[in-house]
């Protein structure tokens, strides 16, 4: 079956609400995978001394600063701020447009 209807004014296929839910998702997917991957390069240039808790430091402050390190990276992969996801988004949605 079709996702998309022929604009009657012959502009070209017209965006169906089920449509715009796939690519709302592929767009929070990419965004996520941004974050993912901007937590995981902050964690190593922190390097492993800065985040492995002294003694007599609790090990609440171990999550403590994954939860920091998560809610910075995922803030600037929603930003854009290194077009990781518009990249990967534009990329899957050609491939979605091919098939």
């Amino acid at each position: 079956m079709n996702d998309s209807l022929i604009d009657p004014i012959g502009a070209g296929p017209v965006a169906t609400p089920r449509v715009d839910a796939e690519n709302r998702q592929l767009r929070e997917a990419c965004q996520k995978f941004e974050g993912m991957l901007l937590g995981i390069m902050m964690k190593e240039s922190l390097g492993e001394s800065m985040l492995e808790s002294s003694e007599g430091e609790g090990g609440g402050l171990d999550s403590f600063r994954e939860f920091c390190i998560e809610q910075v990276a995922n803030t600037m992969a929603e930003s854009s701020s290194l077009g990781i996801a518009d990249q990967l988004y534009a990329e899957l949605g050609m491939e979605g447009g091919k098939q």
